[in-house]
């Protein structure tokens, strides 16, 4: 599940980079720095609810990527 999601997080960088994206925690990212893959759970989903990536997105994609 967390590699879907991620996987959707980079699509939605990709093709429209939100930067600078204000985090719900707060925090404002410029950039994304590390790998997706070492952040932490709250962060990912800090992340998700930024971009506005629904869970049910998360299971759509979980469902057509291999």
């Amino acid at each position: 599940m967390k590699a879907s999601a991620l996987s959707l997080v980079r699509k939605s960088v990709k093709t429209h980079p939100p930067f600078p994206l204000k985090l719900v925690s707060g925090r404002t990212l410029v950039a994304l720095t590390a790998s997706l893959d070492l952040l932490s759970l709250g962060y990912v989903v800090d992340l998700l609810v930024s971009l506005r990536i629904s869970p049910d997105d998360i299971m759509r994609n979980a469902l057509i990527s291999p």
